[in-house]
């Protein structure tokens, strides 16, 4: 894709636009023949506004109410044109991706895991509109590891692996695991081994506790926290969910090792350690120019020497990429340089291997392939084990409903009641992602 948008140069073959060989040598010829690209790290200038973004990019010749407004109406968004993107979540940040792309009315648009940290509805509203643009003669090239929206919104379907082609299919013509099997290589089956018991129903171990946490509106974007209150006990997954922006990034900054200590309706039990996987892995969850070795020390927190034992933390290093089948990268490899599913993966090793009592993933699995997403999912389950918990921030419904033990929505600064996962369903979350009073309590 990279190639495509000009952003690399192909050492063989070569490419074809409109039946004719051509080189596309950077970005802006690719717009220029009428190619857009939504990435799947953001590229976006965090210090500029959302309009000021969509100049940078258009130029000055669009208008906010006659060209932008009918954007937003058409993929359901209402992004204000004074919001500092710093201050947009990931979610609201992938849409102003999307939006300015549409905006130069493109003949391809090329999309990588445009859903991967939107919900159920989100994204599926997004594939609608998608698809409705094909029927204005745009082409769409979607990369996703997603199988549903893979068959359900695609007419052909071409499978890479490890940088090779392995199949070329017509949407109509193959499954879900006959796509899955070739994605892998092998067959497979979810089989996240979870206990059926309850350990929290009769569980007194309490790791954290918050008891109507509020804060105060920061800005035009910040969700302000309203009386949110749960717990967290040992070995147990809480699942968090909702639509972008309804203040999951603000719970997790109040969360954070920073700011932790300023709320006194926040209690830790006994020596509890958090470790907070960001949601933004290129920008807060890495340095992306430090190596790999270099990235792991900057979390350490238990070394107290002056000292760094490089050696050890190389070996460190390469057994994380090892565990996690972290691939395309070295312990002095910058982690720049690796993709946004193998830098995924390496966040993940990271955050477990410092042992914390408490972790905190945002969209753990954004951006991965299915056999890395069962492997990650496995390894989450698999420490909740040992008597640490995990409250799990995801804008994915599935993941919610398949690795939580209790779960959860954020609407408007609310958290809703928190259910046993039994009790929850996919209608239940949906209207309650919509409705911050959550007067539907029951399936």
């Amino acid at each position: 894709m990279r190639s495509i948008f000009g952003l690399e140069q192909p050492d063989s073959g070569y490419l074809c636009w409109n039946g004719e060989p051509t080189i596309i040598q950077n970005p802006r010829a690719a717009r220029d023949k009428g190619i857009a690209m939504v990435f799947q790290e953001f590229s976006l200038v965090d210090e500029m506004t959302v309009i000021e973004n969509l100049y940078l990019y258009l130029g000055p010749t669009f208008n906010w109410e006659h060209d932008v407004l009918p954007v937003q109406k058409m993929l359901g968004t209402k992004i204000k044109p004074l919001a500092l993107v710093d201050e947009l979540s990931a979610g609201e940040k992938q849409q102003v991706e999307i939006i300015r792309s549409i905006l130069i009315s493109p003949a391809l648009l090329i999309l990588d895991e445009p859903t991967s940290i939107l919900t159920t509805e989100e994204a599926k509203h997004l594939m609608q509109t998608l698809r409705s643009l094909t029927q204005n003669g745009i082409t769409i090239l979607l990369i996703t590891h997603k199988l549903e929206e893979a068959i359900g919104y695609s007419d052909q379907i071409t499978v890479l692996r490890r940088g090779k082609v392995v199949s070329n299919m017509l949407a109509c013509d193959t499954t879900k695991e006959d796509l899955a099997e070739l994605i892998i290589g092998s067959n497979l089956t979810r089989s996240v081994n979870r206990e059926k018991k309850k350990r929290w129903e009769t569980n007194d171990n309490y790791l954290l506790s918050c008891k109507r946490l509020s804060t105060k509106q920061r800005s035009m974007t910040n969700t302000q926290l309203k009386e949110v209150t749960f717990s967290l006990r040992a070995g147990e997954i809480l699942g968090v969910g909702g639509m972008a922006g309804q203040g999951q990034a603000e719970l997790n900054s109040v969360l954070s090792s920073n700011n932790i200590i300023k709320f006194s309706q926040i209690k830790l039990f006994r020596n509890v350690q958090i470790f907070v996987m960001p949601e933004e892995r290129d920008k807060l969850g890495c340095t992306p120019n430090f190596s790999l070795s270099e990235n792991l020390l900057i979390t350490k927190q238990e070394e107290h020497s002056p000292w760094i034992n490089f050696n050890s933390l190389d070996q460190e290093c390469r057994n994380i990429l090892r565990e996690f089948d972290v691939r395309g990268g070295k312990t002095d490899s910058q982690a720049k340089t690796l993709s946004g599913g193998n830098l995924q993966k390496f966040l993940v090793g990271r955050a477990l291997s410092g042992n914390p009592n408490v972790l905190i993933c945002n969209n753990p699995t954004w951006g991965v392939d299915l056999k890395a997403r069962e492997s990650i999912h496995q390894m989450l389950s698999d420490y909740v084990k040992h008597g640490a918990s995990i409250l799990l921030i995801s804008q994915d419904v599935d993941e919610l409903l398949y690795l939580a033990d209790r779960i959860s929505v954020m609407c408007q600064g609310y958290l809703s009641p928190v259910l046993d996962r039994s009790e929850i369903t996919e209608v239940l979350l949906g209207s309650w992602m919509s409705d911050p009073q959550f007067k539907v309590l029951t399936s």
